[in-house]
């Protein structure tokens, strides 16, 4: 099971995920989660759903930097 993408910005993500596996992931990809927030919510602790909530152009300095190593978390795992 592969989840569908809504642009190509995430195919990377999207195929290294569901290559390892990660069904759960592809999942929350395809509802629409930023899969890299969700990852920097775990590594820092961080509230999930409030974290997620925050509109992408509206998060800090710090949270893009969390949402960053989120992303090179992500990638660099897979």
């Amino acid at each position: 099971m592969v989840a569908s993408c809504s642009d190509f910005s995430m195919i990377e993500t999207c195929i290294l995920l569901a290559l390892a596996g990660q069904h759960d992931k592809c999942e929350l990809i395809a509802d629409g989660v930023d899969i890299y927030r969700n990852m920097a919510a775990t590594i820092y602790g961080l509230d999930r759903d409030a974290f997620l909530a925050i509109p992408k152009d509206e998060l800090t300095l710090e949270q893009q930097q969390q949402r960053h190593a989120g992303k090179n978390t992500v990638l660099g795992c897979g």
